[in-house]
């Protein structure tokens, strides 16, 4: 086996004490130790000592001389942490796609809104043209029809600029982050009522 050397050359800033200790660990000491480290819960001087083909006496005076518990229960908490690390990221991630969609489904809707709004009030407009042709036209026309029509233009409007400024102030938390949103990419379609 070859570990052992590999991770005498591990380049890291820390030296972890799982990796190959200088001074304490041997090629064959250390290539049992990774035998024993990565069998996880089931892991047992018995069972490393087989697949080595030596004796258990051999494998226990590596473990307690090489310190194996302690360096375990170190990766162990390693591992854990690297676990909690990724788990938040994949959170953060999930949050920011979320938002994503939140602040494009609100621009969109905000356009939409607007469009209408632009609608209303031209009909509203031909109306009032149409009046002014011939001011005996109005009798025709009931006088709440303009209105209502101006209204809903003044409601689309509204709604269209709270949704663009939603979308706005959305799109702003994101740049605030302290994450690189634009290297998370929006993998699937996330629904805005979803709770995962």
């Amino acid at each position: 086996m070859v570990i052992a050397k590999e991770n005498k050359f591990i380049k890291s800033k820390k030296i972890h004490s799982w990796n190959f200790q200088k001074g304490l660990d041997t090629e064959s000491s250390f290539n049992a130790f990774i035998i024993y480290r990565d069998m996880g819960v089931k892991r047992s001087i018995r069972a490393v000592a087989k697949q080595l083909q030596c004796t258990d006496e051999q494998i226990s005076r590596w473990c307690t001389k090489c310190n194996w518990i302690d360096r375990i229960a170190d990766f162990n908490a390693w591992k854990d942490q690297e676990k909690i690390e990724a788990d938040l990221k994949n959170d953060i991630k999930n949050h920011v796609n979320k938002l994503n969609v939140y602040r494009r489904e609100h621009e969109r809707l905000g356009w939409a809104n607007l469009t209408i709004a632009q609608s209303c009030l031209e009909i509203a407009q031909k109306a009032i043209e149409y009046i002014n042709e011939d001011p005996e036209r109005i009798r025709t026309m009931r006088t709440g029809d303009i209105r209502n029509l101006v209204a809903a233009a003044r409601d689309s409007g509204d709604i269209g600029s709270k949704l663009l400024s939603d979308s706005l102030a959305v799109a702003k938390l994101l740049e605030s982050m302290p994450i690189d949103v634009e290297a998370i990419a929006v993998d699937t379609e996330v629904t805005l009522l979803s709770d995962e």
